[in-house]
């Protein structure tokens, strides 16, 4: 499934969520349209909110803030190094 902004004869651009499983495009969910650019851009953020609940897929957030954080909190949670490779293959 993917998202698709469709400009219509009217001028206005249609969000749409669009599934394409069977080699034909399906409209799942038309999220809204608009001629404002800014409204668009809002439509599309809500669209890729909609598309991640109904795929069932989790996104990760890598906040650069937080990007710190996260690598002190993976190198603490490291308990202990071992070389068990060379033995194993000797």
């Amino acid at each position: 499934m993917f998202i698709r902004e469709k400009p219509n004869k009217s001028g206005v651009v249609s969000v749409q969520i669009i599934d394409k499983r069977t080699g034909k495009y399906k409209v799942v969910k038309t999220v809204g349209s608009s001629k404002d650019p800014t409204q668009v851009s809002s439509l599309l953020e809500e669209a890729k909110n909609q598309l991640a609940n109904l795929t069932g897929q989790g996104s990760l957030n890598f906040e650069i803030e937080r990007e710190q954080e996260l690598v002190d909190l993976f190198f603490n949670g490291i308990k202990e190094i071992r070389l068990d490779g060379p033995e194993l293959i000797l």
